[in-house]
C-alpha cells in the first residue's frame, strides 16, 4: 500500500469508528430510557439488560454503518479540500478515483462484512433480542391479544411445517383459510392440509372442512385426499406464535428465507413478494456502504470549503434522504408496485449514478 493511501485511510477509519460508537451508545441510551419504565416496574436485573443490549449490537452496526461511512467520508475528504490537500494531490498526477480507492475498497469490504454477519450472527442475536423484549420487557403488551386482524400469516411450524393463513383474528382466535405444508429433511413437500377455519381450543387448533394431501416428490398427489368436516390440526403452534409472526423474517438466515419463500409458493403473492423483496434487501442494503462513499465524496467536493460541521450536517441530510428513497422503494416492492429485485437495487442505483456523475463532474 502506498504511504498516501495509508494516509487517506487513516483520517477516513478514526472518524468512522467515532461515528458507529456514537450511533450505538446513542441508540442504547434512547431505548434505554424508553424503557425505564419497564426496567423499573419488572424489577430486570443488570445482567439480563446487558444481554439484551449486546444481543441488538449487530444489528445497529448494520444499519447505521452506511451513514457512517457517509459522515467519515464526508469528514475526511472535507479536511482535505479545506488545507488543500486535495488539489496537492492532483497536481502530482494522482486522479481523484485513485485518492477514492482506499476509502471504496474499505466501503466493498464494509458491505461483505455486513453480508457475512447479516446471514450468520444477525438473525441468531435478533432472536434472542426479540425474546427477552417479549418476555421481559413487554410482559403487559403481550399479555391481553391485540383486536386489529392479522392478515397473510405465515410461519414456520415444529416438526417441518410451513403454516401459512389467509388472516388470523387475536380477539378470538380464529385461523381463516389454512395451508400447512410438511416437508422432509431435503425439503420435499410430502403432505398439504387444507382447512377453511381453525379456532383455538384447550385441545389445539380444532379445524373445519379439512382436506389432507399425501404428495410424492414430484409434487403430485400420491394418494386419495382425505376429507374430514372437522379435527385438530397437528401443529404445535398455539395464538401467540400467530399473534408475533411478523418477527420471523428477521431471525431467518438469508438460505432460510429463500427456502421459507419456495415453500410458500402459491400461498399468497402479496407475501411472497413482500418475502422477495426482504430477501434482496440481504444483499442491496449492505452494498449502500459502497454507494455512500461516492456520494459522500461527491457531496463534499460540491461543498468545496465547507467547516467540519456543516459536513457532518449534509451527510446526515443526504444519508437520511437516502434512507427516505430505500424505504419508500422497499415499500413499493412489497405494495406490488414495484419488481422486488428493483425495488431493493432502487436507492443504490439512483444515488450510485448521482454520485459517478458528480465526481467525473469534478
Amino acid at each position: 500500500m502506498r504511504l498516501v493511501d495509508k494516509y487517506i485511510l487513516r483520517s477516513f477509519l478514526r472518524p468512522l469508528f467515532y461515528c458507529i460508537f456514537i450511533f450505538i451508545f446513542t441508540y442504547i441510551i434512547m431505548d434505554m430510557f424508553g424503557h425505564l419504565d419497564e426496567l423499573i416496574r419488572e424489577r430486570i436485573s443488570a445482567g439480563i439488560v446487558a444481554i439484551y443490549y449486546l444481543a441488538y449490537i449487530p444489528n445497529i452496526v448494520t444499519q447505521v454503518t452506511p451513514i457512517a461511512i457517509l459522515i467519515a467520508a464526508m469528514y475526511s475528504l472535507g479536511d482535505f479540500v479545506k488545507h488543500n490537500e486535495l488539489t496537492a494531490l492532483r497536481a502530482s498526477g494522482i486522479s481523484l478515483w485513485d485518492i477514492l480507492k482506499p476509502l471504496l475498497i474499505t466501503g466493498f469490504l464494509a458491505s461483505v462484512f455486513t453480508v457475512v454477519i447479516n446471514d450468520s450472527l444477525v438473525p441468531r442475536s435478533n432472536q434472542l433480542f426479540m425474546t427477552i423484549k417479549e418476555r421481559k420487557f413487554e410482559k403487559k403488551k403481550s399479555a391481553g391479544a391485540p383486536s386489529k386482524l392479522i392478515k397473510n400469516v405465515a410461519l414456520y411450524g415444529f416438526g417441518s411445517k410451513i403454516i401459512y393463513a389467509r388472516n388470523y383474528d387475536p380477539k378470538v382466535k380464529v385461523l381463516k383459510e389454512i395451508v400447512i405444508h410438511e416437508h422432509d429433511k431435503r425439503q420435499n413437500i410430502t403432505s398439504k392440509t387444507i382447512a377453511k377455519e381453525a379456532r383455538w381450543t384447550r385441545d389445539g387448533w380444532l379445524a373445519f372442512n379439512v382436506t389432507t394431501y399425501k404428495l410424492d416428490r414430484n409434487g403430485d398427489i400420491s394418494e386419495e385426499p382425505v376429507f374430514e368436516h372437522r379435527r385438530l390440526l397437528n401443529i404445535n403452534e398455539g395464538p401467540y406464535e400467530f399473534q408475533e409472526q411478523k418477527y420471523r423474517a428477521e431471525v431467518l438466515t438469508s438460505s432460510e428465507l429463500k427456502n421459507y419463500i419456495k415453500r410458500l409458493s402459491g400461498a399468497s403473492s402479496a407475501l411472497l413478494q413482500s418475502l422477495k423483496v426482504e430477501s434482496y434487501n440481504r444483499i442491496a442494503y449492505p452494498f449502500a456502504n459502497i454507494i455512500a462513499v461516492l456520494i459522500g465524496a461527491a457531496v463534499c467536493l460540491k461543498a468545496r470549503r465547507s467547516s467540519r460541521l456543516m459536513g457532518v450536517g449534509l451527510g446526515f441530510v443526504v444519508g437520511l434522504f437516502f434512507y427516505g428513497v430505500f424505504a419508500i422503494s422497499t415499500a413499493l416492492g412489497k405494495g406490488g408496485f414495484l419488481p422486488p429485485l428493483l425495488s431493493a437495487w432502487l436507492a443504490n442505483i439512483i444515488f450510485g449514478a448521482w454520485g459517478v456523475y458528480l465526481i467525473n463532474k469534478y
